[in-house]
């Protein structure tokens, strides 16, 4: 797509905002103009940068994904991975391959589908020790598994 295809659809998306905002969220939006703004949206050309799994070492990427996984509390980090590993087919295979990022796994009446996340994690760390810590409204209590 060149440049004044692309300066083209971000007048015409810029004149749709404008519209919308005219109408100020007051009524359903047209179901046309929805469609079109959804058409200039899709055509816009997609991001150039290649996938970092497909360019950089797999060492590296994994190093790249413990950071960004990282967290201080407990219960996000596994949130942290589930959302990761929406972004491509290729983070979802990468991130279930490394079983180090599946060992901690945290429980506690504050965060929702404790089992469903304690199985997941527990399948995809495989023969990796694991840290299991649950938090209660008294105390928490870690369990690790060798």
């Amino acid at each position: 797509m060149s440049n004044q295809e692309t300066d083209q659809l971000e007048i015409e998306r810029q004149k749709i905002l404008l519209e919308l905002d005219k109408l100020g969220f007051q009524g359903p939006v047209s179901s046309a103009l929805q469609s079109r703004y959804n058409q200039i949206i899709n055509a816009q050309p997609k991001s150039s940068l290649p996938d970092p799994l497909a360019v950089l070492p797999t060492e590296i990427c994994t190093e790249i994904f413990r950071e960004a996984i990282r967290t201080e509390h407990h219960g996000l980090q596994l949130d942290n991975l589930l959302l990761l590993s929406n972004v491509s087919a290729n983070w979802l295979h990468h991130l279930m391959s490394v079983p180090l990022f599946w060992a901690d796994i945290f429980l506690s009446k504050e965060y929702e589908d404790d089992l469903a996340k304690m199985v997941t994690c527990l399948t995809l760390s495989r023969e990796c020790k694991i840290t299991l810590t649950i938090n209660s409204t008294r105390h928490s209590q870690i369990i690790q598994r060798d």
